[in-house]
């Protein structure tokens, strides 16, 4: 339910986009051990059809919503940018420009929260690692 309904708040408007890409999405009771990152990471959408995810973190997200970081819409955004880059059934589905544009312009707004006093009060620190990770936040 929380997956499903963050792809709906993410691609409502969007027609034709059903992550038909990602085969399986696994919903772990809590954090789980990657064996690709040697973590114990949140979240993980890997380009070969996989999106992992924690319940406990994904009904925080919606239950703290104030918090700044809604697991379910940051890891659904992700997997949306991400099916427009592989090759894949719904490829291509943005703007090749405007997502140029948006790359250009994130790595600008990127250095500069870096680099103002405080950073940011909105942005988790992780979003702010590229153009990706910034667009998902």
């Amino acid at each position: 339910m929380f997956v499903s309904g963050s792809a709906v708040q993410i691609t409502f408007g969007y027609p034709g986009i059903y992550f038909r890409h990602f085969s399986t999405i696994l919903v772990y009771s809590d954090n789980h051990y990657s064996t690709i990152t040697k973590q114990y990471p949140k979240e993980e959408v890997r380009p070969r059809e996989l999106i992992v995810v924690s319940l406990r973190n994904l009904k925080e997200g919606f239950h703290y919503p104030n918090e700044g970081y809604l697991l379910g819409l940051y890891e659904v955004a992700n997997a949306l940018r991400l099916i427009n880059i592989i090759h894949n059934p719904e490829f291509n589905n943005f703007n090749k420009e405007c997502m140029q544009l948006f790359n250009e312009e994130a790595k600008k707004e990127i250095h500069r929260i870096r680099h103002t006093a405080g950073g940011s009060q909105f942005y988790k620190s992780y979003s702010l690692t590229n153009a990706q990770e910034f667009f998902a936040a």
